[in-house]
């Protein structure tokens, strides 16, 4: 090999080796915190003028709505159990922000409000699912009912993903509730 081959494909070397330990110092490397489970960020972010901070989406009923969830962490060789439940009392975020003169405000974010949707009539909810083994995403398939009239106002389906103690999964904080608007047709 020539020098100037040897030089081109040492510094070609250095830089992808300086590079590389700069994304992980970035990146702040692999994820190496408890295994946890969030609805899929794309779905949880969509939200629009009426609701900045996602989480909803409107559904018409008599259709099954897959929502996407991811596992947050290493995928398992093993089959892994999410809980699922539905909201029934407000969800709060409550945190304590500083100011410029030093003082502390608090900022309170609604994470989820009430089902108002009767389970059995306007829903059917499974009580958990399965991310697959070897495999890091899964979808909970909620059922929308038929039973609004069309002049009926729309109900709502808050859903909480409570992961699983037994198997060591948690819920992700900001990505546990999901809120389903379902629409008379």
């Amino acid at each position: 090999m020539n020098m100037r081959r040897y030089t081109v494909l040492s510094l070609f070397l250095a830089t992808t080796l300086v590079l590389a330990g700069c994304f992980d110092e970035l990146s702040g490397g692999p994820y190496e915190g408890p295994d946890r489970v969030g609805f899929d960020i794309d779905l949880v972010t969509r939200g629009g003028p009426d609701d900045p901070d996602g989480a909803s989406a409107s559904f018409e009923q008599g259709q099954t709505v897959p929502l996407g969830v991811d596992l947050i962490g290493p995928q398992q060789s093993n089959d892994l159990q999410v809980n699922v439940s539905t909201v029934s009392e407000p969800v709060y975020n409550i945190k304590e922000v500083p100011t410029d003169t030093g003082a502390a405000r608090i900022d309170t974010t609604v994470l989820a409000m009430p089902t108002t949707a009767e389970e059995g009539v306007h829903y059917d909810l499974p009580s958990s699912f399965t991310i697959p083994a070897d495999s890091s995403t899964a979808n909970l398939n909620v059922d929308l009912l038929s039973g609004l009239a069309s002049d009926d106002d729309p109900v709502r389906l808050s859903i909480r993903l409570d992961g699983n103690e037994e198997q060591g999964l948690e819920p992700a904080t900001n990505f546990r509730y999901f809120t389903i608007n379902i629409q008379p047709n």
